[in-house]
Order: structure tokens, then sequence, then C-alpha cells
């Protein structure tokens, strides 16, 4: 075989689905590769855990959390109280008393590691429940390897959850649950549903609640209750699904109405501004965002913009921000003429495109005691952002599959390659070894025991309250799931 067939075949391999699944083993060595690379990528964020994270919210927020699970598990105790409350917020001392502390299954692993080495493998693990996610996308859409390639990238290492983790946003967790979250809001609007999408849907929320991700499950549950405005026939099981992760949640989200008043007072969280107009919105995207503005400290910075550069990082790049802006703004909304493809999901991602700008969230839903929870709403971008990820990919797909020119693949060949080198240029200059030179560290200190449990009958009988409804509401979509499968089946 000739160099340029052997070429061509490539070609083939990774631009055409049918190609693709004829070369399977490829295309599975492929993908592989790609999953190695984005551990390579995050291991390098984080710089391997070499770096002490002993600064901004690693060390004011995350980290003594993890240590105080870490304590109550190797002293074999439940942590219901911590000894020092600044990690709390000084809110409380009722460690569920918050409701972005991460309590996920994994933290088990404290039991053989140390709290940096967890802060490392929690992230292997997400970004593994993400890929699975973007797999599952791929075969779903029939996508090409080399639209998969770029929706791996854009998911996976734009400038947002880049920065996040970088100043230890620990309880990002929850962003690497979108794709499965798409995957089910695709489900919904292509087919009937029923309890088993109620099901789904809410297990996967509780998990979001359960990753400390209190922010991304407000956010969805938004996203979800404009969805079901849009799709007024379907509303029933929109609501039901909300309804019903809120119920299984209740071991989380309980604990933190008792302290509700001391949050509403706190002049220390007030709501911060979201994008102070769309244009930094798009500036964001483009252009690539620093830790630290040159030559201004933190506090001089913030009388220029309310916000820190990691709050409004969305970076993708020049090739990145193309991508998104053609194929999952413009070709969508102009085949809203044609196809009327995924219309319903325009009112959802435009609500949060909205309340990530200025003061729109503050004088609307920050009023109501449970949404005023979310006090830096430009952080609400992220959904829109994903969502227009994923739909770009579909329309580019589609694109790739009508285009013969014979300079288009190498075209998109060397904007991929453009793209890549974007974002490992943004990576390199968040990495937390870079990041950490800018910002004030604190003493940490990790001996001895954090827990600081006492008698408290109120916090600990709403917690056993908190934990039957969990427990009933797990038991009841588990049964209504399986008593519909049973009667389809029958049919």
């Amino acid at each position: 075989m000739y160099i340029s067939d052997k070429l061509g075949l490539f070609g083939k391999v990774l631009f055409e689905p049918l190609a693709g699944k004829k070369y399977f083993a490829f295309s599975l060595i492929w993908i592989f590769a790609l999953y190695l690379l984005g551990i390579f990528l995050w291991g390098e964020l984080l710089n391997w855990g070499r770096t002490p994270l002993d600064y901004f919210d690693w060390v004011i927020v995350n980290m003594p959390r993890f240590e105080a699970v870490r304590d109550a598990l190797h002293f074999q105790q439940l942590p219901l109280h911590l000894a020092d409350t600044s990690t709390l917020l000084n809110v409380t001392d009722r460690f569920f008393g918050i409701p972005d502390v991460i309590t996920t299954p994994q933290m088990l692993l404290m039991l053989f590691v140390d709290a940096h080495t967890f802060a490392l493998i929690d992230v292997f693990i997400f970004y593994t429940i993400a890929t699975a996610g973007l797999f599952y996308f791929k075969q779903k859409f029939n996508l090409s390897l080399m639209a998969y390639t770029i929706l791996f990238f854009l998911f996976n290492f734009n400038g947002y959850i880049q920065s996040h983790y970088s100043v230890g946003h620990a309880t990002w967790g929850g962003y690497f649950l979108f794709p499965w979250f798409f995957i089910l809001v695709f489900n919904f609007i292509e087919s009937p549903q029923g309890w088993r999408w109620v099901t789904s849907m809410a297990f996967l929320l509780f998990y979001m609640l359960l990753a400390g991700s209190e922010h991304h499950f407000l956010w969805l549950s938004i996203f979800l209750f404009a969805l079901g405005l849009a799709y007024i026939t379907k509303m029933q099981w929109i609501l039901a699904a909300i309804f019903a992760s809120g119920f299984l949640g209740a071991i989380r989200l309980l604990p933190p109405v008792l302290e509700v008043g001391k949050f509403v007072s706190d002049p220390a969280l007030r709501f911060f501004s979201g994008y102070q107009t769309s244009m930094d919105i798009f500036s964001s995207l483009l252009f690539l965002s620093k830790p630290i503005n040159d030559g201004l400290d933190s506090a001089k910075q913030l009388i220029l913009t309310p916000l820190f550069p990691w709050e409004t990082d969305i970076f993708v790049g020049l090739v990145g921000g193309f991508f998104v802006l053609y194929f999952g703004v413009f070709m969508w909304l102009r085949d809203q003429n044609d196809k009327k493809r995924y219309g319903q999901l325009l009112l959802p991602a435009l609500l949060l495109f909205l309340f990530a700008h200025g003061d729109i969230y503050r004088f609307t839903l920050f009023r109501i005691p449970f949404f005023a929870s979310e006090r830096v709403s430009a952080r609400m971008i992220a959904v829109p952002l994903v969502l227009l990820i994923f739909i770009s990919t579909i329309y580019f797909q589609e694109w790739i599959n009508t285009k013969r020119h014979p300079l288009i693949r190498p075209g998109i060949l060397a904007g991929s390659l453009i793209l890549v080198n974007d974002l490992w240029s943004h990576l390199k200059i968040w990495r937390v070894n870079v990041v950490a030179q800018f910002l004030h560290h604190y003493k940490f200190t990790t001996e001895g025991n954090s827990v600081a449990n006492h008698e408290d009958p109120l916090y600990i009988t709403t917690l056993l309250i908190g934990l039957t409804l969990t427990i009933f509401s797990a038991t009841f979509l588990l049964f209504k799931s399986w008593q519909e499968r049973v009667h389809l089946g029958q049919k």
C-alpha cells in the first residue's frame, strides 16, 4: 500500500464514523490513548501532588475538610462536628451543615492515602467518569474519532475547569458529571420517558450533591425547570426528577437548612456580580486568562473587576471559540428554520447565560433562600458552555459528512493541533505550582483529631430525618423503575 493510500485510510478512520467502526481496534487504541493523555494533563495541572496545596480554597476550605474525613475514618467516628470552624466558613461547627462538603464513597480511599494524594486521585476518578460519558455520547450520536477528539479536549481541558481546580475548587467534581446529565437530557427530548429516566436523573444529581457540587446541582435544577417550561407536555417528569433528586439528597440538603439564617446574615457571604458585559464572556472564551493581572495585587484587581480571573475564565482559544460559536450557536440557530432540532434547549441555555451576567441573578432568584447559596453567578456559564460544546460536536460531524474538498480534512487536523496547543498553553500558566506563587499561603496543621463531636439533638435529628428520606426515596425510585421495566417488558 502506497503512503498516500495509508494517509487516505487514516483520514477515513479519523473522519468517517463507519470507517471507525470497521477499524474498531484502532478506534479503541486512539480513544484509550486520549484517556491516558488526559491523565497526564490533569497530573501536570496538579503537579502530580508535589506542590503543597496550602493556598486559597485548597487550604481555606477543602484540604482541612479532607483531613477531617481522614481523621474520622482513622478514629472510626462520623465527622459530625469540627474543632476548627474556619473551614466551614465560620458559620457552624456542624460538618454536614455546609451544603458543599465532599462526602463521596471514594473518600474511603483516605484510609490508605493522605489528603494531597486523595485530591489527585479524586480528580482522576471524576475525569474517568466524564470520559466514559463522552464515549457514550460518541456512540449515541455516531461521532467520528476526530469529532470525539475535539469534544474530549474542549470539555476536559477548557479554561473553566482548569482554573477552578487550580485554585482549590475541589467541589467542582460535579462538572465532570455534565456529560451524563446532557445524555439524559437528549434522551428526554428524543423519546417518551418515565420513572427510569427520573431515577437515573435523580441518582446522578444525588451523586453531584455527595461530590460537594451543590452549586452545580442548583444550576442543573434551574436548567431542568426551564426545560420543562419549554417542553410543557413533559413537565410532570421534569418536576418528578427535580423533587426526586431533592428527596434523595435530603441527607445532604436538610442539615444546611439549620444554618440558613447565618448564611443570609453573614456579610462575608455577599453576592458577587457576574460577567460585567457579554463582551467579557466572548473575551474570556477567546483570550488567555492569567491567574493574576500583571502588576496588580488581588485587592487592587477587584477594584477594576468584581471577580477573580478564575471565576470568569472559560478559555478555549481562537479555534475552539470559532468551533463553539459557529457549529454550536450559528448552525444550531439556523437549524431552527429547518429541522428545528434541540430547540427545547434554547430557553434553559439562554436563561443560565443571562443569569451569568451582572446582577440579573441577584435581583431575581438570589432573593429566595435556597437559591441564595449561589453567590458568584458567573460560574453558571459552565452549563450553556458545555451544552454548546456538545451541540457543536453534533453539527460539526454532520458538516464534515457532507464536505469532500481535499483541503477540509488537513485544515481540521491543523486546527485541532492549534486547539490542543492553546489549551496546553493555558494549562502551563494555571499549574498549581505556578498559581501558588501568586496567592497567599497559610499554615496547615494535620496532626491530631480535627473531629470534635458533641451533643447536638436538633442537628442529629435532622440528619436522621434526612437519612430516612434518602433511603425511602431510593427505595421508591428503584421500585418504580423496576415496575416500569416489567410493565414495558410485558407489552
